[in-house]
């Protein structure tokens, strides 16, 4: 039957956003002899604590060299407004020139907007936003597969799982080829076809870039989990994640493998179905064994 648990762990031109509770960010290119590549403003009618807002930021790779806050006091009825001025350089992958903000300013704004409202997790999986060009709500996606192979269970599940989301950052190429595949698979009008076959040509060519046996071992089994997605709610644009999987087509999950599996996954939640057979009956009930959800059920 079902379980679920809370997920506690963690993996020029400018933008404006409106964020939670009616704050505004924006990126703009950085000031003469000011630190930083580029400036990050927070806009707000309240004070924010600083050190949660450089946590979200250096999720995303980044380094904060500086940040100024203002404080105006309107009066009457427009009560207070709060800037947070930061001066950020990319740290990770360390040659990586700061983001082009006409073309990923708006990414990157909308990224940290979904962090800070909790539509997408803490994780060091946001570097993919800035280094692999990916959109937040692909970056949920990958942290829901790295989840999935986290939570099966079996021989070094928990490490094999951590080493993916390494690879994913450490490699942002095969990153950006396997989100490419999963829309080639299960975009709006997609399927198998000449697409498939393209994106999967252009996984294969990211993979031979990967000089390391491990992280070429954990990447492919990311690509046979995308491959064994048989139905998934990524088209409906929600924020709460459903894959399905063939299990019997993944030769590293632990014995026994059921018929298929449904996978659910948000920030701070997931949950596991496992089916035996065409009909099937249970209940759900709740977990705390983050390391063996799936050998519980």
């Amino acid at each position: 039957g079902p379980v679920a648990q809370m997920d506690g762990r963690g993996a020029g031109g400018g933008r404006a956003s409106a964020g939670a509770e009616g704050a505004h960010m924006a990126v703009s290119p950085g000031l003469a002899g000011a630190p930083g590549d580029f400036r990050l403003r927070r806009t707000a009618l309240s004070r924010t604590e600083l050190s949660s807002l450089l946590r979200t930021v250096e999720s995303f790779g980044l380094v904060a060299e500086e940040a100024v806050p203002w404080h105006f006091a309107l009066g009457g009825q427009d009560g207070d407004v709060y800037i947070d001025d930061v001066g950020l350089r990319v740290a990770t992958p360390v040659s990586a020139p700061a983001p082009d903000l006409a073309s990923g300013g708006a990414r990157l704004v909308d990224a940290l907007d979904a962090v800070i409202a909790g539509r997408s997790a803490l994780s060091p999986l946001n570097r993919l936003v800035v280094g692999a060009g990916l959109d937040w709500r692909e970056v949920n996606l990958l942290h829901a597969y790295y989840a999935y192979r986290h939570a099966v269970g079996g021989r070094r599940a928990v490490e094999r799982a951590e080493m993916m989301a390494e690879a994913l950052v450490a490699f942002p190429s095969a990153a950006a080829a396997a989100a490419r595949l999963f829309h080639a698979l299960f975009g709006p009008g997609t399927g198998p076809g000449a697409a498939a076959g393209t994106a999967r040509s252009e996984m294969l060519a990211a993979l031979a870039a990967v000089p390391d046996l491990e992280h070429d071992e954990v990447l492919r089994e990311l690509v046979a989990l995308i491959e064994a997605t048989t139905r998934t709610n990524w088209p409906l644009e929600q924020e709460t994640i459903s894959l399905k999987f063939a299990s019997g087509s993944l030769p590293f999950l632990p014995p026994p493998r059921p018929l298929t599996e449904v996978f659910v996954w948000c920030p701070g939640f997931s949950g596991l179905h496992l089916r035996f057979g065409l009909v099937s009956r249970g209940g759900i009930r709740w977990s705390d064994r983050r390391a063996d959800l799936r050998g519980e059920v």
